[in-house]
């Protein structure tokens, strides 16, 4: 029975009477409302009409909402894991953490998404060196709760971070240091994904002292592997090596341990925002809310005697690893381990296993052509499938009876469906042999054709659903299970953002011993898989977003979006060129110019040549072909204000009241309890400053005011007033504020 959706509760004698109710308000000429009038039957003939789209509509399920869904070039988003980074501490000795390592949050568990070597290294001091001071921020590092600046409150060329460790780092080894940024400011950063384009405000440089392969004891730059801070714009992990040894050093003070240091180093550029670093870790490791149950992963085959591949997961090491070899017709078949390569034929296909317990990985090994067959060459001919202890009983989740639409349940809980892989067994009719396809998950079988193995996954049931035989392939019938699961990942949901501190042990207690393990900071992004409803609400905030830069709304919502960036402010200024001096009056065709003042806690926010190239080349991939886009900073302009205020004879003058309302409305800005700035190419009337000045309390009258203004494209008119360019702002000066009394007039 299709379910009764009631998109309208209303029935026919409702909408009737309401429309009959409606009458004297809408139409006061109409006064004949009887049966017989043809007014009352076309409003009882529309009645009826909605009654009956209304009973149509309500037939629709949600099948019909999600093509609806396909139609606008959408489908409900899946689940996703939240995810953080931990810190190691208590590391007695060199520890491969390797990915996969399973975690616990209470009951909530986690996984490792790398592979990461621990060292028996503390971080030891933080110091701050700029042109004027140095200091030392160790406590501060320390703690969770107080931030502290990276290259001081006026970073400039030359500042120095040194981060100071109890002993050398190896050599040629990738290590990690995860940098945790203040980020609790009024305007949030929008986050860099990747492929975006991003040029950092400032440019900074990783080095460690040591000597060279001379022996010369300097600053030695590092090899760097990856920066997500992208020079510490936002949160993330330095990746680099050394290449020499290490040398001890005292930096701060001059009596200080000698200890091994690194340094970072502004080369050039500017911040908008000096960067503030919440902490700085060393054995810091990304993890997910997820439990891996089973793992699969392709590989290339060489067609070399002797192949070997290495498996670094955790599930690898301590679960069961099963080896598949791909034919000439894409089927799977599974290999067989062996202990004794002296017992094997040429034409046997097997493999041998070899755990390496300093490492925790596991060694895959395939024969040389004379003992053990050698898979033949390709891309992804080789399929190494890790399995926990628990699921592998599982991982058959059915049998096909050949029959069209059925169905096949997986596990109870949330599921990352885009981590799921599904072959379908056969055995082949000539040899009794079981071999094995892959299948694809697809969201509909709209496409499908009869000969596609295709099949679906409901996450919210938790179902894999196969076709028809007309729309998609039927999974053949068998006399055993044959639907298996090679890949398979839990997890996603809001309940993984836990609290900084949860993520404290590991699911094997004695797997680490002695390590302790601590998320700094709250995981994120966790998401329970898309409902139609959300999907619905989330496409028609999606149609009110801009796609292409054509009106100034369209262009100043693009700006704010430009990845990395803090923009308070934004001026389009359509047809305008700079160095236009009659603006608007004078316009220039095909041009657009627009004016970004970047958040910052300076008077006068003035962005980075980076700020300005990444908006710029943001806002490129959406104008108009037609338009060329210059992206430029404000114009400020000084504004003093010098005033003669006449107060009471018993009146005390107050100048600090009167300048603290000057500089609240003489300001670029807006302020934190909400006032809006100042308008771009405002100009500075002096009666708007008469207006302020007498809002301070005890001033009677104000007997003169002049304005004096410093900035590039202003003019004075003969009545005092400051005119600014289209793109200018303004800022306060040091105002002169003169009191006078009745009785000195």
């Amino acid at each position: 029975m299709l379910p009764q959706l009631n998109l309208d509760d209303r029935v026919y004698g409702q909408m009737v009477e309401e429309a009959r109710k409606a009458i004297p308000a809408v139409y006061p000429d109409w006064t004949d409302e009887n049966t017989h009038d043809p007014g009352i039957t076309f409003l009882e003939m529309f009645s009826w009409l909605i009654e009956m789209q209304q009973y149509y509509l309500n037939q629709v399920t949600e099948k019909n909402e999600l093509k609806y869904l396909k139609l606008l070039g959408t489908a409900p988003h899946p689940a996703s894991p939240a995810v953080a980074s931990i810190t190691c501490t208590a590391v007695q000795e060199e520890t491969l953490l390797p990915r996969g390592t399973k975690l616990l949050a209470e009951h909530i568990p986690f996984e490792t998404t790398e592979t990461a070597l621990l060292l028996p290294i503390q971080l030891t001091k933080i110091i701050v060196r700029s042109h004027s001071s140095t200091q030392d921020f160790t406590s501060n590092n320390n703690s969770t709760m107080v931030s502290f600046y990276a290259f001081g409150s006026s970073p400039a060329k030359g500042n120095r971070l040194y981060i100071g460790l109890s002993d050398r780092l190896p050599q040629h080894h990738p290590v990690s240091l995860m940098i945790q940024m203040f980020e609790q400011y009024p305007i949030a950063a929008s986050p860099i994904d990747p492929g975006d384009i991003y040029y950092p405000s400032g440019q900074v440089t990783w080095k460690y002292y040591g000597a060279d392969e001379q022996g010369v004891e300097d600053w030695h730059p590092v090899q760097l592997l990856d920066d997500a801070t992208y020079h510490f714009s936002q949160s993330g992990k330095v990746k680099f090596q050394v290449s020499q040894p290490m040398l001890p050093k005292a930096i701060h003070p001059e009596a200080d341990v000698e200890r091994f240091w690194l340094c970072c180093e502004i080369e050039n550029g500017s911040y908008e925002i000096p960067p503030k670093v919440d902490r700085i870790s060393l054995n810091s490791v990304r993890v997910s809310q997820q439990s891996t149950l089973s793992l699969s992963e392709l590989r290339r085959s060489d067609g070399e005697p002797d192949q070997t591949f290495v498996l670094d997961h955790d599930l690898s090491y301590s679960g069961v690893v099963h080896v598949q070899v791909k034919d000439d017709e894409g089927r799977w078949s599974y290999w067989t381990p062996i202990e004794d390569w002296s017992k094997c034929l040429p034409e046997s296909t097997v493999y041998s296993l070899e755990l390496s317990e300093k490492l925790k990985q596991v060694i895959v090994r395939f024969g040389d052509g004379r003992q053990g067959l050698i898979p033949p060459e390709g891309a992804n001919r080789i399929r190494l499938i890790s399995v926990s202890q628990d699921f592998e009983p599982r991982r058959m989740i059915g049998r096909s009876t050949g029959l069209p639409n059925q169905v096949f349940k997986l596990l109870d809980g949330p599921l990352l469906q885009e981590q799921l892989v599904l072959q379908v067994g056969r055995r082949e009719r000539n040899t009794g042999a079981w071999l094995w396809e892959d299948w694809t998950q697809v969201a509909d079988f709209d496409l499908s054709k009869p000969w596609d193995r295709h099949y679906r996954v409901n996450v919210h049931t938790g179902e894999i659903l196969f076709s028809n035989n007309e729309n998609g392939s039927v999974p053949e019938a068998a006399d055993r299970d044959n639907i298996c699961l090679l890949s398979l990942r839990t997890g996603g949901g809001e309940h993984g953002n836990v609290q900084a501190g949860l993520i404290t042990r590991f699911e094997a207690e004695d797997q680490f011993p002695g390590i302790r393990i601590s998320n700094d900071v709250p995981a994120a992004h966790g998401k329970l898989a898309e409902t139609i409803e959300q999907a619905k609400e989330r496409v028609l905030l999606e149609m009110h977003q801009p796609e292409c830069a054509v009106t100034i709304a369209d262009i100043e919502r693009i700006v704010r979006s430009a990845p990395g960036t803090r923009v308070a402010r934004v001026k389009v200024l359509p047809l305008y060129r700079v160095g236009m001096t009659n603006y608007p009056e004078q316009k220039a065709p095909g041009q657009m110019t627009v004016v970004v003042v970047p958040y910052s806690e300076s008077q006068k926010p003035v962005p980075s040549a980076g700020f300005l190239r990444t908006i710029g080349h943001h806002l490129d991939r959406y104008r108009l072909v037609t338009t060329e886009v210059h992206v430029i900073q404000p114009e400020y302009v000084k504004v003093t204000v010098h005033a003669v205020v006449v107060i009471g004879p018993t009146g005390l003058g107050d100048k600090t009241a009167i300048v603290q309302l000057l500089n609240s409305y003489l300001r670029p800005f807006d302020s934190a309890n909400g006032d809006v700035g100042w308008e771009f190419g405002k100009p500075v009337y002096k009666g708007d400053i008469y207006d302020i000045m007498n809002r301070a309390k005890g001033v009677s009258y104000i007997q003169d005011v002049w304005l004096s203004a410093e900035g590039r494209g202003i003019q004075k008119d003969q009545n005092g007033n400051i005119q600014i360019p289209s793109y200018g702002l303004v800022y306060s000066g040091e105002h002169e504020i003169e009191f006078m009394r009745h009785g000195d007039l």
